[in-house]
């Protein structure tokens, strides 16, 4: 229990520490999650588990591609807001619903490695699909400039 609780302490002062990083720097970051199975599958735990290279601290306005994305009328020539939430410590961490997400930017140099664990033991992306929910595998269009990660499912920043 003693080095749970260690373990526990070093991954919040890791979070406590996110928010002084330099803006604009790559950090790694790995984030997990349980898979939600389809009814009636019996397999035991599914964990999806990212690695990714992604960069910490910058304001979304100034980001190169939704600058040209204004320009070029692709997205809107105001920023909006936030869809949901409100900045804790702006452009690092939101708070929605007494829960904290912290903000990435992606962009050319961000990189991402996704392993899946069954009871522990890595399976098959495509295994994981034929049993889990249609919702885990969002279909996406377009790029990204910005990801929101949970607190509670952050395991390090490095």
């Amino acid at each position: 229990m003693e080095k749970i609780k260690q373990y526990l302490s070093a991954i919040e002062r890791e979070k406590a520490s996110f928010a002084e990083r330099p803006k604009g720097r790559y950090t790694g970051l790995r984030y997990g999650k349980v898979i939600k199975t389809r009814k009636g599958v019996e397999t035991g735990e599914i964990v999806k588990i990212t690695s990714a290279r992604v960069r910490v601290g910058i304001n979304y306005d100034n980001m190169k591609s939704v600058k040209e994305g204004r320009e070029s009328g692709a997205l809107p020539a105001k920023n909006a807001g936030l869809p949901w939430g409100e900045w804790e410590i702006f452009p690092f961490v939101i708070k929605h619903k007494e829960k904290r997400y912290f903000r990435f930017s992606l962009d050319s140099g961000s990189r991402f490695n996704t392993s899946y664990f069954l009871n522990g033991k890595k399976v098959s992306k495509e295994y994981v699909q034929s049993v889990a929910l249609a919702s885990e595998f969002p279909k996406r269009e377009g790029e990204f400039t910005v990801m929101n990660v949970s607190e509670e499912n952050i395991l390090k920043i490095v």
